[in-house]
């Protein structure tokens, strides 16, 4: 290689040990190599790395630390760092919407598990207060029942939230001066601004306070996680459609809030940004045009990859909530995956093919596309295959939240682990995800209730705690 090809590549070497992670062994890698074995448009986003090295190190350039952030999984600080690329910003933001509806589904499963057992045990404590939090959690993880828990809230200051959720209507735009209805006002300004942040600060207060005899009982937010995330997805759009400037972000009110608008999020890949892929599910920019119009939601886009189905995978869904279904697709991808780890080494740029190991890409990519095929299992009913495929997906080394392991990954394996019962190891998800995302309070606190009461139903116990 030229001496001047050489100098330009010390640059990205350093890059990769910025970004960190551990080596991924490989056989030796060619240096003469320069043909790729199928198409570059059709190889995906880990061959355009091990075989085109100087473009990956010209997309990361200037917003290095924005790539970094986001491959450490640092999402917020991520979205930040991409002040001047839209691009890097929409994919952090996608990430952070996605990640919230995560949990807004934890939120809603927690919520109804837990008031519909102590209704069922005749101790739900007196007043207003369970019915609204519990209609509040029914409406905003789009449940069916805010309804009916509405009808139960018979007084009070905050009436007109519960009218508005009998009716249909969001409770962000009821006007109410109970505590409900001022945490509901935060809510709305954040929607009408796109700035997070009040909403941020109080996610880790509890919206009221009841004293009872012996025992100070809290009530926390449901609605945190569907209004950011609702927020981010639509900064996400926006950013993905200003793809190929250098625009700086432009919060506003959201423009909607069912879901509708993520389908425009394939104007990230306009000119052929590399960017748009790096780290993603998607191994093409085929993959996510065609994705985002057959998906459920933004976060399964990559589940049926269609450049993946030559390996057997992401053909379908399963027949029955097997776990052994889980585990032949995982072995099906992983041969695949090894495929082409010997191909980028046999054919790749020794500098491509070690950024590639040093960042840890393979697995990085195995595991996104791991998560989102549990997602898609969750959302068919199937948790055992979830939780399996979510297993094999972590990184058991890692006990943190970082480049091995995401934030998605820890919030559906709490969602799984409800579904099948484990309320426990639920809660352990969720801590795991509370150090680096304190606005998990609440839930947290949510579930633990939940675990209590679960515990004293095992023994017997019918003394309320």
């Amino acid at each position: 290689m030229k001496r001047l090809r050489c100098a330009a590549f010390a640059g990205l070497l350093s890059l990769s040990a910025c970004f960190g992670g551990d080596p991924e062994p490989t056989g030796p890698a060619t240096d003469g190599a320069t043909e790729a074995p199928v198409d570059d448009a059709d190889a995906g986003w880990l061959w355009a790395v091990a075989a085109h090295p100087d473009r990956f190190g010209e997309r990361i350039g200037a917003a290095k630390p924005g790539w970094i952030a986001l491959h450490g999984n640092r999402l917020s600080e991520a979205v930040t760092a991409f002040d001047a690329d839209p691009v890097g910003r929409a994919r952090a933001e996608a990430a952070l919407g996605v990640l919230y509806a995560d949990l807004s589904a934890v939120s809603g499963r927690v919520s109804q598990q837990l008031y519909t057992a102590w209704d069922a045990r005749g101790t739900l404590p007196p007043g207003d207060e369970v019915p609204m939090v519990a209609a509040l959690a029914s409406w905003c993880s789009r449940g069916e029942s805010a309804g009916t828990w509405a009808g139960r809230v018979s007084s009070g200051p905050d009436q007109a939230i519960a009218q508005a959720l009998i009716q249909g209507r969001p409770p962000f735009d009821a006007e109410s001066h109970g505590p409900f209805g001022k945490r509901m006002a935060i809510h709305q300004r954040v929607r009408s601004s796109g700035d997070p942040q009040a909403l941020l600060s109080v996610a880790v207060q509890p919206v009221a306070v009841v004293e009872e005899a012996d025992f100070t009982r809290q009530f926390w937010d449901p609605c945190v996680y569907r209004t950011l995330s609702d927020l981010w997805l639509d900064r996400a759009v926006r950013d993905a459609a200003a793809a190929g400037t250098t625009a700086p972000p432009t919060p506003g009110a959201i423009r909607t809030t069912d879901g509708g608008s993520w389908r425009k999020f394939d104007r990230i890949t306009e000119g052929g940004d590399l960017g748009a892929l790096l780290f993603s599910p998607w191994p093409t920019a085929a993959d996510l045009s065609a994705e985002l119009t057959t998906a459920e939601s933004l976060g399964q886009v990559g589940a049926t990859a269609p450049s993946l189905r030559a390996l057997g995978v992401g053909t379908s869904t399963w027949p029955s909530d097997d776990p052994e279904h889980a585990k032949e697709e995982a072995a099906l991808l992983d041969a695949g995956l090894d495929a082409l780890q010997r191909r980028m080494s046999d054919l790749g740029e020794a500098e491509g093919v070690g950024v590639v190991n040093d960042l840890g890409l393979v697995h990085r990519f195995r595991q996104e596309w791991l998560v989102v095929r549990a997602r898609k299992a969750l959302a068919s009913g199937q948790p055992r295959i979830a939780l399996t495929l979510l297993e094999l997906a972590r990184d058991h080394a890692e006990r943190t939240l970082g480049p091995r392991n995401s934030p998605s990954l820890f919030a559906l394996t709490a969602l799984a682990r409800l579904q099948l019962g484990h309320t426990r190891e639920a809660l352990d998800a969720l801590h795991v995800l509370r150090a680096a995302h304190p606005e998990v309070k609440g839930l947290v606190e949510v579930v633990g209730e939940l675990a209590v009461l679960q515990g004293l139903d095992r023994s017997g116990d019918s003394k309320e705690e």
